[in-house]
């Protein structure tokens, strides 16, 4: 994909894993909001003072537990 101003987007690649589940998804961060996307969908929200993989593999952790309720 390319972002408006033709320059590509950077995904990162992110693993989230608990006991033996594992999930792979990636994340970007663009104007100060952070996207994770894997599998179960995408999530934004604020970048803030978080390192990024630590609030990606967060988000990506509250995405696997929603599902599971869900």
């Amino acid at each position: 994909m390319k972002k408006r101003n033709g320059q590509p987007e950077i995904w990162m690649p992110i693993t989230y894993v608990r006991g033996e589940y594992r999930l792979d998804g990636r994340y970007k961060i663009e104007s100060g909001m952070i996207t994770v996307s894997c599998a179960n969908g995408t999530k934004m929200t604020q970048a803030g003072g978080t390192p990024p993989d630590s609030l990606a593999r967060l988000i990506l952790s509250e995405m696997v537990d929603a599902s599971a309720e869900g």
